[in-house]
């Protein structure tokens, strides 16, 4: 099995066409392929509350044997008759409990191949041994490729057959919208600007450790908890996103501790230091919005209108989308409605 010849789509775009797909045929089973770290689990996860599912159940089958599906057997006497019956598993009953079910099956090409056959019968007839299941089940699958370093058993030509495969390429766009959406540290975030191959091109198999959405994630996190040591610095970082990233991020890091004062900014944003440097203006714009509020609004409106046009994009559009609240205050209606501002940003 090879997928090279599938157009990739981005992860934004698969939410699109599997939420088109179980609109228009309920039946379908979209199955994405990609690198680890890109949020397979959280694609189908948003497919899942888009669409109002109310139980949300993730499948393992490299941890699960042929008894996980069929169920626990006992016997018992029907007219007399002895015969075997099968408990129905756990995931079964979570499944006939809900209004609305949705079930991702990951990491499908690390099943054993007994596995596949019996996630084959779950995937297409909604059936678990011998407990069906609601019509209304949708089920996603999900796997890495075989080119991604993995444990990779091939699917069965019949079953792809009948599933509806894509080829899903981390998007360093899409990372960032997600970013902000989650208001991700503006470390990150302004350093994925700068350097969005970090994304575009950071998984790389030869290495220990990748570059991922998934480690970008678990870095922010830990830098919006924690001081790293300066002595620890480069090693911890390296922990995350793998060394071939890490020496960059850790030298973007220093730019952004070199920024001009937030606290200068709010109270004199008329003559606050302005500094006519690219890297330094997309870490400034990202970090504006990360720390606005109604407090601070105003005075950041005001600084921007300062710096070229595009950085003033960037940090809008990041309000917009992670502090919605904020687009009513005067400040910012007033920006969007001048000249062209309405176009550039509705463009961004």
């Amino acid at each position: 099995m090879t997928l090279s010849i599938h157009q990739s789509i981005s992860p934004s775009q698969m939410i699109t066409v599997a939420e088109l797909m179980f609109k228009h045929t309920p039946n379908a089973v979209p199955t994405f392929f990609g690198q680890g770290g890109i949020g397979k689990s959280q694609i189908a996860k948003q497919v899942a509350d888009n669409l109002g599912c109310d139980e949300f159940i993730i499948i393992n089958p490299q941890f699960m044997d042929i008894v996980d599906f069929m169920g626990i057997p006992s016997i018992t006497e029907i007219d007399g008759v002895p015969v075997t019956t099968f408990s129905a598993p756990d995931f079964v009953q979570k499944i006939r409990n809900a209004k609305k079910p949705f079930v991702l099956i990951d990491e499908m090409t690390m099943a054993e191949e007994s596995v596949q056959g019996l996630l084959m019968t779950l995937a297409l007839d909604k059936r678990s041994g011998d407990h069906q299941l609601p019509k209304n089940l949708m089920i996603m699958m999900c796997a890495n490729r075989e080119c991604d370093g993995t444990v990779f058993n091939q699917i069965p030509s019949p079953l792809m057959d009948r599933l509806k495969p894509f080829t899903v390429e981390v998007s360093a766009e899409d990372v960032i919208n997600h970013a902000v959406s989650k208001a991700w540290h503006p470390e990150v975030v302004g350093y994925l600007r700068n350097f969005p191959d970090a994304v575009n091109k950071g998984w790389n198999v030869d290495l220990a450790k990748s570059a991922t959405p998934r480690g970008f994630d678990q870095l922010q996190g830990l830098i919006s908890t924690t001081d790293i040591p300066p002595s620890l610095e480069l090693p911890i970082i390296q922990s995350y996103i793998g060394k071939a990233f890490a020496d960059e991020f850790v030298a973007f890091r220093r730019i952004y501790r070199d920024l001009p004062d937030r606290e200068d900014i709010y109270s004199n944003p008329s003559s606050a230091t302005v500094v006519d440097r690219y890297d330094v203006n997309t870490a400034l714009a990202t970090m504006l919005s990360y720390f606005a509020d109604d407090k601070n609004i105003d005075a950041t409106i005001t600084y921007l209108r300062r710096l070229p046009k595009e950085f003033q994009i960037i940090c809008i559009a990041d309000m917009h989308k992670a502090k919605p609240q904020l687009t009513k205050g005067k400040a910012f209606v007033n920006w969007v409605t001048e000249g062209k501002n309405m176009e550039l940003f509705t463009d961004a």
